[in-house]
């Protein structure tokens, strides 16, 4: 029969410092990646929500937004956002315990009073323009007349 071998380990402090400080440093850089990754994603989410949203006038594109759960540091280097170079906050790597999050929100309701407000002055317009477009377009000949 054959003697089975062992395996021995022989664990000094130093080593076990390196160990932790090592796992650590890869930590922080999982970390690093998975916040660029989200800031990726919410960048490109917050694009395409832009980009597909069903407005007339725009209030509804310009009030969606991007920001981050637990948002603590700002990240200088640049995400790929679309067609363009962009330097976004990014969130913050040192809280575990309300998580990366991104969040892509919108001002709902301030933008669709816009939409509606707008709506109304459109239709106003519509209504007047052509009733004082001849008196507008007589001020602006007196005008050009004057300058030249």
């Amino acid at each position: 029969m054959a003697k089975q071998q062992g395996i021995s380990i022989n664990v000094v402090k130093s080593s076990l410092r390196n160990t932790v400080k090592n796992i650590s440093d890869n930590d922080k850089r999982m970390q690093e990646a998975i916040s660029k990754v989200i800031a990726e994603v919410g960048v490109n989410i917050q694009r395409d929500a832009k980009r597909n949203a069903p407005v007339d006038f725009g209030f509804l594109r310009a009030s969606i937004y991007l920001d981050f759960k637990g948002q603590g540091r700002q990240d200088k280097s640049g995400i790929r956002g679309g067609h363009r170079q962009l330097t976004i906050p990014l969130p913050r790597i040192e809280s575990r315990k309300d998580g990366l999050d991104a969040i892509i929100g919108s001002d709902l309701d301030y933008s669709l009073k816009m939409e509606r407000r707008d709506r109304f002055l459109q239709s106003a317009y519509r209504t007047w323009a052509p009733k004082i477009k001849p008196s507008i377009e007589k001020e602006i000949n007196k005008i050009l007349r004057k300058h030249q």
